[in-house]
C-alpha cells in the first residue's frame, strides 16, 4: 500500500501490508495511518505559510512596496470681493420758467413784417472769380471785338470790378468810338411770393451826356430800348462837362448804387444785362465800371381781424 503526498515537497509513504499477518499487519496499518496524519499536518501548515506555492530564493529578497503618495491638494487663493463704487448722485438742475407775456388782441387788421431774406441769386456779383457764372459780349456797328475786361483800377467791393467799355479811345473828334452796347449778363431764378430788388455799384467816365445817348442801363431778357425790357439807365445829365475835346469825366466823382424791383418777375427765370451804350455817333467816349451785384427778397404777410 502506498500514499503520496503533495506540498512544497512531494512524499510518498509505502507499506507492504501483504508480508503482515495478524497482529503484526493491525500494526503495520496504524503506523501507517499515523504517518499519513502527520504528513497531512504538515502539508496543511506549509499551505498556510506565507509563499506557499512560489519557488524559494533565499539570495533575492523581496520586493519592497513603495507606497504611493496621493498629490497634496494645495490651498487655492481666496478671492477678495472688489470693493463696490457707489455712483454720487448728480442733482438735476432747477428750470425756473419764464413767464410767457399775455397780449391783448385788439380788433382789426394787423400787418407783420418778416425780416429780409436774402438769396444768393447772383452768382460772382463782386468779379472776384473773374467772369465765372456770367456771359459778356457786344452789340456793335461797324462790329468790333470790344469786349467787357476786369480792372483792378476801381473796387468797390473786393479787388477788381467789370469795365464795359474801352478807356484807349481817345478824344481825338474823329469819330472812331463804334456805336452800339457793351454788356454782361446773367440768367437768375427770382422768388415767388416776395419782394424782390436789384442792387448794383456803378461808375460812369465819359465825354458825352444823356441827351446824346451815351448811358449806363440794365436790361431784361433782351437789349431793347421799350418798357417791357429796359429797367434802368443813368448818364451825365451836365452838359458843360460833355465834348470830344475834353478827357471823359468821373461823373459822380466815385460810386453810385442803383436798384431795380423785379417783384413783376416773380417765380420766373430771367435773364439780366449790364450794359454801356453808345447810341448816335462815335465822336464821344464812354466807359463804366460795375461791381457788387445782388439780389435781396423781402416776405410780409397780413393776419386779418382776430
Amino acid at each position: 500500500m502506498e500514499i503520496e503526498f503533495r506540498g512544497t515537497q512531494p512524499m510518498r509513504l509505502g507499506v507492504n501490508l501483504r508480508r503482515l499477518t495478524g497482529a503484526a499487519w493491525i500494526l503495520g496499518l496504524t503506523v501507517l495511518l499515523a504517518t499519513a496524519l502527520g504528513a497531512a499536518a504538515k502539508v496543511e501548515a506549509d499551505q498556510a505559510r506565507p509563499g506557499f506555492g512560489s519557488p524559494a530564493n533565499p539570495s533575492r529578497p523581496s520586493p519592497t512596496r513603495t507606497p504611493t503618495l496621493s498629490p497634496t491638494e494645495t490651498d487655492r487663493p481666496t478671492n477678495t470681493p472688489s470693493p463696490t463704487s457707489t455712483p454720487t448722485e448728480i442733482p438735476s438742475p432747477t428750470v425756473t420758467q419764464t413767464p410767457v407775456p399775455t397780449f391783448t388782441a385788439t380788433p382789426g387788421s394787423h400787418r407783420i413784417y418778416l425780416p429780409a431774406v436774402f438769396r444768393p441769386s447772383i452768382v460772382n456779383g463782386s468779379f472776384e472769380n473773374g467772369f465765372v457764372g456770367w456771359q459778356i459780349g457786344s452789340i456793335l456797328t461797324p462790329p468790333a471785338t470790344l469786349l467787357p475786361v476786369l480792372s483792378t483800377t476801381y473796387a468797390s467791393q473786393g479787388a477788381q470790378s467789370a469795365l464795359l467799355g474801352d478807356t484807349n479811345y481817345q478824344a481825338d473828334c474823329v469819330g472812331k468810338e463804334p456805336v452800339g452796347a457793351v454788356y454782361v449778363s446773367q440768367a437768375v431764378g427770382v422768388p415767388s411770393g416776395s419782394s424782390t430788388t436789384l442792387s448794383f455799384d456803378y461808375r460812369i467816365f465819359t465825354q458825352d451826356d444823356l441827351a446824346s445817348g451815351d448811358s449806363f442801363d440794365v436790361y431784361v431778357n433782351q437789349i431793347v430800348d421799350d418798357s417791357a425790357h429796359h429797367l434802368f439807365t443813368d448818364g451825365n445829365t451836365n452838359p458843360a462837362s460833355t465834348g470830344c475835346q475834353n478827357p471823359p469825366t468821373d461823373i459822380f466823382g466815385g460810386w453810385k448804387t442803383g436798384t431795380v424791383s423785379l417783384s413783376q418777375f416773380a417765380g420766373q427765370t430771367i435773364t439780366l444785362f449790364f450794359a454801356e451804350q453808345n447810341r448816335l455817333d462815335g465822336f464821344d467816349v464812354t466807359y463804366i465800371y460795375l461791381d457788387n451785384i445782388g439780389i435781396g427778397s423781402s416776405s410780409s404777410s397780413a393776419v386779418s381781424s382776430w
